[in-house]
């Protein structure tokens, strides 16, 4: 086997081209030329490679600043809904607690009406005492005028509403 055919074979075997060349000068050239080829696209490829790699870092920081505003916008939702929940919390207890002031400004506006009715009551009988010529002595008038008002304030005392 001669270097020709010993050449040619090799390139077969590395997948390369052999060309038309029929002399070792025919399949040097094709050689040469394929190699050039072959490290023009390793070039290529190195150089996409390169452009790869600084897309991905671009795309990886992009992801990273992305990463980082949705987390500040899930802390801040978080932090809204978390006043949200006490506001509503707040807005509630404030509700209870007008509704207890409003329930013992109602209870206390039922002793102020029945403070007002004993009062009139209580001035009828003096007006009455006073008229009555019966109660001329003053020591009967005095018991019946305290009778009367033991029965007016038991009245008072008697429970309101809840109370009851």
């Amino acid at each position: 086997m001669d270097a020709t055919e010993k050449l040619s074979q090799m390139m077969i075997r590395c997948g390369l081209s052999t060309g038309h060349g029929d002399t070792i000068d025919d399949l040097i050239f094709e050689l040469e030329k394929q190699i050039k080829n072959t490290s023009n696209a390793f070039s290529d490829a190195r150089e996409e490679i390169e452009q790869l790699r600084n897309a991905i870092k671009v795309q990886t920081n992009a992801v990273r600043v992305l990463h980082e505003a949705e987390t500040s916008e899930l802390n801040c939702l978080r932090k809204k809904a978390q006043e949200a929940y006490t506001a509503k919390a707040t807005l509630d207890s404030e509700r209870e607690a007008n509704k207890i002031l409003t329930d013992e400004i109602e209870q206390l506006r039922l002793k102020k009406k029945i403070a007002v009715e004993w009062i009139k009551e209580l001035l009828d009988f003096l007006e009455f005492i006073y008229n009555h010529p019966e109660f001329e002595n003053s020591l009967k008038a005095y018991e019946w005028i305290m009778f009367q008002i033991e029965m007016i304030v038991a009245k008072y005392n008697e429970p309101v509403g809840e109370e009851r």
